[in-house]
């Protein structure tokens, strides 16, 4: 039963490579039956491309955030400079 899950998370972590590297389902079908002798649903595969999107969108999202904060702390320090030299 361990080698199973052995077996099943590495797939998982294939087939996440995989789907990051933009390959179509049926191309990743045709990678597991090779390298694992079987495929896998493709409500799975679905599931696992729709993870890894929102992975990325995720990702994405935190950099803008990221810059944002750095222009916002920017602004704010150019600002309580300006405050205090008025002052």
């Amino acid at each position: 039963m361990i080698l199973i899950r052995k077996t099943s998370e590495e797939k998982k972590e294939y087939v996440r490579k995989l789907l990051h590297a933009g390959i179509p389902y049926r191309e990743i079908q045709d990678h597991l039956k090779i390298r694992f002798s079987s495929g896998m649903s493709n409500t799975t595969l679905k599931k696992m491309a729709e993870e890894t999107d929102e992975i990325l969108n995720l990702r994405k999202d935190l950099t803008e955030t990221k810059k944002e904060l750095e222009l916002y702390k920017d602004l704010y320090f150019e600002l309580l400079t300006t405050i205090k030299e008025k002052l």
